[in-house]
């Protein structure tokens, strides 16, 4: 199994790595970021994650990678109760990072190199998925130590939902569009 394995990895492309570095290293900064918060992971956690990170690296398509944002994600709820800090805008965006790694990892065999256009179709969505949480985010700092008026969260998560369903819908007629086409002329005649 480890020839196997290690035969495999040899042969990943440049672009296979870069897509496994961002499985590696998003839910690390995710992780760590907490400590900038406030609140340092427990060191069993911290081993945990990283091996977790390391199989998902090598099987992007596992389930492993629920288990890995769901742990990071878990920290950030159960560890840190510092209150808002802007450091979960950094752990979002490795988290981001780390399913747009995954996602893109899974094209293919990892020595094929997908096109640009496949790059920039999960770069605006990778945006889409961040707009969210920097909404929120500005909501819940202009919020401050008050208690929210009833019906904020209902208010929050329909605007979230709204915003990026919009945004999804503007993007996928924005690629349906009709392109301008070339008149081919035949050379046969």
């Amino acid at each position: 199994m480890s020839q196997v394995l290690e035969g495999s990895v040899q042969r990943w492309s440049a672009w296979a790595w870069g897509c496994r570095a961002l499985i590696l290293l998003g839910p690390q900064v995710a992780l760590w970021s907490t400590g900038f918060a406030g609140q340092r992971p427990a060191p069993w956690l911290a081993v945990l994650v990283l091996g977790t990170c390391l199989v998902w690296a090598v099987l992007p398509e596992s389930v492993l990678g629920v288990v890995t944002l769901g742990l990071a994600i878990t920290w950030w709820g159960v560890g840190l109760r510092e209150g808002l800090s802007w450091w979960a805008l950094v752990a979002t965006a490795g988290l981001v990072a780390a399913h747009l790694g995954a996602v893109c990892a899974s094209y293919g065999p990892p020595e094929l190199a997908p096109d640009s256009a496949l790059l920039r179709h999960w770069a605006w969505r990778a945006l889409v998925l961040l707009s969210p949480a920097v909404a929120v985010f500005v909501v819940l700092a202009a919020i401050g130590r008050r208690p929210p008026p009833n019906g904020l969260w209902l208010l929050g998560l329909a605007t979230t939902c709204v915003v990026t369903t919009g945004a999804l819908v503007a993007y996928s007629l924005v690629r349906q569009a009709p392109k301008a086409t070339v008149a081919r002329h035949d050379v046969r005649k």
